[in-house]
Formats: structure tokens, C-alpha cells, sequence
């Protein structure tokens, strides 16, 4: 959910793409697709499933797979302001 515009929510696509973000609306209808500068989606070691942000604390959380195995990394915000 975007902490600055009402209704919109922020995914990211699967391996195989870049590294984008997509805003869509709760009927998941495409808002906006946004390139990443500077990052890379080409990291063959691990997934990323899930990517969130703690509304409390603003810490960023990404949750991977790499084979049979799942990780939690987690970086101290805030990231927004």
C-alpha cells in the first residue's frame, strides 16, 4: 500500500525482467511501471517474493527463495518520508 496515495499498491515483477516496480489500483488495473536505477534483477542466487515496508518503523523487508530454502532481509528505515 502506498503511504502517500490512497489506493494504490506496489508490486514488483518475477525473475526474468528487470528491475521495475508497478503501481496499480485495488482492481489491480496498471498505474505506472517504474525502472529502477542503479539496481539489477539478474541475481541468480535468490528470488525476491515479497517486498514491504513496516509502516511503524519504516524498516524495507524482502523476502527470497532460493531453492528449497526462503530468506528474510531486512534494512532499518525509514525509506520514505
Amino acid at each position: 500500500m502506498s503511504r502517500k496515495n490512497a489506493g494504490v499498491l506496489w508490486i514488483h515483477n518475477d525473475s526474468g525482467d528487470g528491475p521495475r516496480l508497478f503501481a496499480v489500483d485495488r482492481s489491480g488495473m496498471l498505474l505506472g511501471t517504474y525502472t529502477l536505477q542503479g539496481a539489477s534483477a539478474d541475481d541468480e542466487r535468490h528470488n525476491a517474493e515479497a517486498l514491504f515496508v513496516d509502516p511503524a518503523s519504516g524498516d524495507l523487508f524482502i523476502v527470497t527463495k532460493s531453492g528449497e530454502r526462503s530468506h528474510l532481509f531486512r534494512k532499518r528505515g525509514p525509506w520514505f518520508q
